[in-house]
């Protein structure tokens, strides 16, 4: 046999045909290699059902074969298609496909028919098997033949996907798949053995169905009824005379516009010879699929509404009598039709055990999150019938999540027009009807979403996200603070790999800091478990802060990075896509009157944070936010503390929230040594994502992946990771936040004079000081040469940085001012004004004697 054409969907949504009228667009046809070797630049999909002798084939729906077959065509099947789901729905890695492939030439040894397959080729989580028959078969042998073969492969241990349907429409290898090319994929492999023709004998018919389309049906043997016996189901006969039934006005109007209506109602010829008994077999094909449902037809309504043109038929040699073929006609034709609805009927009761099983799958998979007492009910009949439909749609306004066999909810929102089409395309539309019979009873329509929610629907009051969840769940469900909890990201599911060269970057970066910064990388992506400092690094251009970033940002499933825009925009998506916020230029003000220190602490500390996205409701999410400073300077970090009093607990609650680190350009030097982009950029060993075809192989993700799994505690008191305290941070925070410049000035002017001042006191190589000759001394001699005002507030806030720890003399006299009474005295840090009048250039020598003198006494007292 020569193979049919392959029938090609240009693209997936081409509606088929249930009709033998219906308008629908023509496939395009295309030999069996031209398909799968072309480079397609739409999303193809091919069938597996050919029409030979046909010159255009239309996409197929079941309800079509019967009323194909009534007119004398042929739908058959000449592939199958068997689908491989990897476990977990993972990707694919070389040394998993490997595994697979491996497996199946090991089962091919004792079975052949595993490597019998004419074309093999992966797709993103799976791979599919596609088998050339020798021989056409019909479509429903075909899925009897399908579910054995998966069975077959089950029972030696590879899981094949065994949902079967002859009209299915499966993707074609090489095609254009969210603009990307799927043939450019890393996970993309096809074998082919052109010349490998299965015998379908060979294959085994599983579960076969009893319906005409399955198997060959008996016709009816009922005596062929007498004119008088018909005509009297056609007319009635009363006071008024004869007149049309009931049942033959709806007759006429059924079949208005079909074929069989002019030679039925308007005493047409049914067909010249040559054709009359084909034209007699498609007619009555028509008549029986429409009327067969009326309630009160039977095969003699049919009979009497036929007999009349049927009778004007000459008769040949070979029928004497056309009303023979009729009624033998019409008995095997409502046989099929009884078939058919038998089968409908078997298919509805196995659609009902199977909902019965999904829905208890899914009262497991709920119970994992949902502690509602009515879920866990002993009496499981109550649950599945009762309490369970009224959850399958959770609504807030116009946003509606549906639910997925798994028991959580699933995390793409749908407006109350979508629901329907979302419930259809998560394969749980057995359970959750969504269509209900039209007006007139012809056929089907969407339900109301108001129709939808009174039957299936539950109210959530708030939204909230947090990473790391399988699924979406509602927390204290059925009461009015119900909230819909969605997942925000989870870690990639890459395989946790060591890269030594990855792992000497990561050395010569942090030097002796290595292990430090190796503990907030592993750290940061136990997402689940709490808040983390903030990493800060300043280092020369070229060390590869970039590359830690995105290395970190691919460690994401689907990797993203948050920017200082999510903080202050208009929607903040970034926040809920990813943790990781890169801070490079500036702190924005998030909200006007809170200062960028309370911002940045209540973000690391993992408060919650309020999002607004475009079209959706408000929601609260929880993300562990991993802020990363990647400025070249210290001026992000000055940020922080600018126009702010820094006390010290204000300086010890930053301090331990940051993590800092100055790497010089020792890092640089190394990549540019081995190559710079070629060394990190090869195809086959890309660290991280290539800015031109953002194609990675996951280098770095998978390192980090890696140190994650070796992570070990103790964690902090409070955040995963607490900071380093540095000193340049610390020194900065005390001399440069807020007023501290201003009155570190004032203080050295103060030094510098030779007048007496009451409010300053050197003794025994200790300076004392008091707020108020600050404040005076400001006043007299440099109030009018700024804009910034000082206060005796301000000016005690800053002089509890500038203090020598535990020396403050609070309610103290002090023996040089026995006159001045008790006083609050603030022994100053002679060190620390001396390091700031060097690194601002103030001249005072009385300053460098003290700071010797306190040097001296540091270092006797540390002796």
């Amino acid at each position: 046999m020569d193979d049919p054409k392959l029938a090609i969907l240009p693209v997936k949504h081409i509606h088929g045909a249930n009709n033998l009228d219906d308008r629908v667009v023509p496939l395009t046809l295309k030999s069996l290699a031209d398909a799968f070797e072309c480079e397609w630049s739409t999303d193809a999909h091919f069938v597996c059902y050919a029409m030979p002798g046909m010159a255009e084939m239309p996409r197929c729906n079941k309800p079509v074969l019967p009323k194909m077959r009534a007119a004398g065509y042929s739908i058959e099947t000449w592939l199958l298609a068997l689908d491989y789901d990897c476990p977990g729905h993972q990707a694919w890695t070389d040394e998993s496909l490997s595994e697979w492939l491996a497996t199946l030439q090991d089962i091919s040894d004792e079975w052949p028919l595993a490597w019998q397959w004419t074309v093999l080729y992966t797709t993103r989580h799976g791979a599919r098997l596609v088998y050339v028959l020798s021989d056409t078969i019909d479509p429903e042998i075909a899925e009897g033949k399908h579910r054995w073969l998966c069975e077959q492969f089950k029972a030696r241990g590879v899981e094949m996907d065994e949902h079967v349907d002859w009209t299915r429409c499966y993707r074609l290898p090489k095609v254009t798949r969210d603009n990307t090319h799927t043939w450019d994929e890393s996970y993309f492999e096809m074998l082919y053995q052109w010349g490998n023709r299965t015998d379908p004998e060979l294959l085994q018919v599983k579960d076969a169905v009893k319906s005409s389309e399955y198997s060959e049906v008996q016709p009816l043997e009922w005596p062929q009824p007498s004119p008088e016996e018909a005509s009297m189901l056609l007319y009635e006969t009363g006071d008024r005379g004869t007149r049309q039934s009931e049942w033959y006005k709806t007759a006429k109007r059924k079949l208005k516009g079909r074929e069989c209506y002019d030679c039925l109602f308007n005493h047409a010829s049914i067909a010249p010879p040559g054709l009359r008994d084909s034209r007699i077999h498609s007619y009555v094909g028509q008549a029986v699929s429409l009327l067969y449902y009326e309630e009160t037809t039977t095969p003699v309504h049919l009979y009497g509404l036929f007999l009349e043109p049927v009778q004007q038929l000459e008769p040949d040699p070979q029928t004497p009598d056309w009303t023979v073929v009729l009624w033998s006609c019409i008995c095997r034709l409502w046989a099929k039709e009884q078939a058919k609805e038998e089968a409908r009927r078997d298919q509805l009761a196995a659609d009902l055990a199977e909902c019965q099983s999904a829905e208890e799958q899914i009262i497991v998979g709920m119970k994992q999150w949902c502690d509602a007492p009515q879920l866990w009910a002993d009496d499981v009949e109550q649950v599945r019938e009762g309490w369970l439909p009224q959850h399958f749609i959770a609504s807030m306004g116009h946003v509606s999540y549906c639910m997925t066999p798994s028991g959580y909810y699933d995390s793409v929102e749908v407006m109350s027009h979508q629901v329907g089409a979302r419930v259809r395309a998560l394969g749980m539309d057995k359970i959750i009807q969504t269509q209900m019979l039209n007006e007139k009873g012809t056929g089907y329509k969407d339900k109301p979403f108001s129709r939808l929610l009174g039957q299936y629907g539950t109210i959530i009051k708030r939204m909230e996200a947090r990473p790391c969840l399988p699924g979406a769940l509602i927390e204290k469900v059925d009461t009015p603070e119900a909230t819909m909890v969605l997942p925000l990201y989870n870690r990639a599911f890459l395989e946790p790999k060591y890269d030594s060269d990855v792992d000497q970057w990561l050395r010569i970066l942090f030097g002796r800091d290595y292990h430090l910064a190796c503990r907030w990388l592993s750290w940061a992506l136990a997402f689940e478990e709490g808040p983390i400092c903030a990493l800060s690094i300043v280092g020369d251009p070229g060390v590869g802060k970039k590359m830690l970033v995105q290395g970190l940002a691919e460690c994401l499933k689907t990797p993203c990075i948050a920017t200082v825009h999510d903080l202050v925009g208009e929607y903040q998506s970034g926040l809920q896509r990813s943790p990781f916020l890169v801070v490079n230029e500036g702190w924005p003000q998030v909200n006007r009157g809170i200062h960028a220190a309370d911002q940045f602490r209540a973000l690391v500390g993992g408060d919650p944070i309020t999002v607004n996205e475009k079209y959706k409701p408000r929601m609260t999410i929880r993300n562990p936010v991993r802020i990363i400073f990647t400025a070249n300077n210290y001026n992000v970090i000055k940020m922080l503390t600018a126009n702010r009093e820094m006390s010290p607990e204000d300086r010890e609650a930053l301090a331990v929230r940051l993590l800092h680190f100055e790497v010089g350009d020792a890092a640089a030097q190394w990549l540019s040594a081995r190559g710079g982009k070629s060394f990190t950029a090869r195809v086959g060993h890309r660290w991280i994502a290539d800015d031109v075809t953002g194609e990675s192989d996951y280098v770095v993700a998978q390192h980090f992946l890696w140190m994650y799994e070796q992570r070990k505690g103790p964690v902090g008191n409070r955040l995963l990771v607490e900071g380093n305290r540095d000193t340049e941070i610390i020194f900065s925070m005390q001399t440069q936040s807020g007023s501290a410049p201003l009155v570190i000035e004032t203080i050295i002017d103060l030094l510098n004079i030779q007048t007496r001042r009451d409010g300053l006191v050197i003794a025994d190589g200790k300076l004392y000081v008091l707020a108020s000759e600050i404040l005076r001394f400001y006043r007299d001699h440099k109030s009018s040469q700024g804009a910034e005002k000082l206060s005796a507030n301000r000016i005690a806030d800053v002089l509890r940085s500038l203090t020598v720890r535990d020396n403050n003399r609070y309610g103290h006299v002090l023996a040089l001012r026995r006159e001045l009474g008790v006083r609050r005295w603030w022994e100053l840090d002679c060190r620390l004004l001396q390091a700031v009048a060097r690194r601002d250039g103030w001249r005072c020598e009385q300053l460098d004697t003290l700071a010797a003198a306190q040097e001296i006494a540091y270092a006797e007292a540390c002796a």
